[in-house]
């Protein structure tokens, strides 16, 4: 944009350095021929006025001109002090956000390599979490075979305290039904001594047997 600026002006200049020229062609010619018509005269006067006249507004273009590009150099001074400004801001974001992508590429690798433990940690835990499960298994069946085994104890003391009780009820009729025993053991034994001597008197009493040869021979003669 500056360039285009400083240009304008620099083809206003030849355009009034081209109109004074011409001007100061048109006195010279006059003052070497002061015959020359008025009428010529009063033409290089008027062409000379409009010279200047065009001269003077090429110097107002020319200072406006010169102003706008002082301003507008003054601007574009300004926007690169901005933009040298942003550049910096810009690298410095730029930097910060590089720093920032790093620390989560670290967060990602630690990440990935707290996974891989947990995964090796969760390879190893799952043996021993069977071998709890079956130590809690053992431990219910210890409390279960524990409890089975106070309360068949309790039963058993029950039993016992009932086959106690059940014994000293018993007892006497026991003793009774013994001595019953053994007095009809005693009359047995009195009964099979009588039944002996009766078989033996019997025997006594009984005639003697004759054979029944000896009975025939008689009958014979």
């Amino acid at each position: 944009m500056i360039p285009s600026v400083f240009a304008a002006p620099a083809a206003i200049s030849s355009s009034i350095v081209r109109s004074a020229a011409g001007a100061v062609l048109l006195l010279l010619g006059g003052c070497e021929a002061p015959s020359e018509p008025s009428i010529a005269r009063l033409a290089r006067d008027r062409e000379l006025g409009a010279a200047q006249a065009k001269r003077a507004e090429h110097r107002r273009e020319l200072a406006r001109l010169e102003q706008e590009a002082a301003v507008t150099a003054a601007a574009v001074m300004a926007t690169k002090g901005e933009s040298i400004r942003r550049a910096h801001e810009l690298r410095a974001v730029l930097a910060e956000l590089g720093n920032q992508v790093a620390r989560l590429r670290d967060a990602e690798r630690d990440l990935a390599a707290a996974r891989e433990r947990a995964a090796a940690v969760e390879e190893q835990i799952g043996p021993l979490r069977e071998i709890e499960r079956t130590l809690r298994d053992q431990d219910a069946l210890r409390a279960a075979a524990s409890e089975r085994a106070a309360s068949l104890e309790a039963e058993v003391r029950t039993l016992a305290a009932a086959a106690d009780a059940k014994d000293a009820e018993l007892a006497p009729r026991i003793a009774a039904l013994r001595a019953r025993l053994e007095a009809a053991q005693q009359v047995e034994g009195a009964l099979a001594a009588a039944n002996a001597a009766v078989v033996a008197a019997l025997k006594v009493l009984e005639p003697p047997v004759v054979p029944p040869a000896a009975a025939s021979q008689p009958a014979a003669k």
